[in-house]
């Protein structure tokens, strides 16, 4: 990894310049999320803490992204009497990365409702 260290921020310059030329990092290949996570933090704190911030935003933009695409599909012209408590239970369970077993949930109930 090379940078122009002179345009970056004063305040990390130094810690660039001890990444660049550390002997134990320069065989990594790949500089992705787990090399961030894995620098020394008493070695590198600042450049560490920033490039993990950097790389939290991407991901908290993508998550924002997806849940309003998931709201504007559940929010639609044909669902427009949707309450802000109901939409916020649908955009919950929408976003949720968990699987639901709804058969099992099913035969767990006491009282299942029968279609009439």
């Amino acid at each position: 990894m090379v940078v122009e260290i002179e345009k970056q921020d004063s305040e990390l310059q130094l810690e660039l310049c001890e990444l660049q030329t550390d002997p134990s990092l320069l065989s990594t290949k790949e500089i992705d999320i787990s090399f961030w996570k894995t620098l020394p933090t008493l070695k590198y704190p600042l450049l560490r803490e920033f490039a993990l911030k950097m790389l939290s935003m991407i991901g908290t933009t993508y998550i924002c992204e997806c849940t309003f695409s998931n709201m504007k599909h559940i929010k639609s012209k044909q669902r427009n009497r949707l309450t802000d408590k109901t939409l916020s239970h649908l955009i919950r369970v929408s976003s949720s990365e968990i699987e639901v077993d709804f058969a099992a949930l099913s035969l767990e109930a006491t009282h299942p409702q029968n279609s009439h």
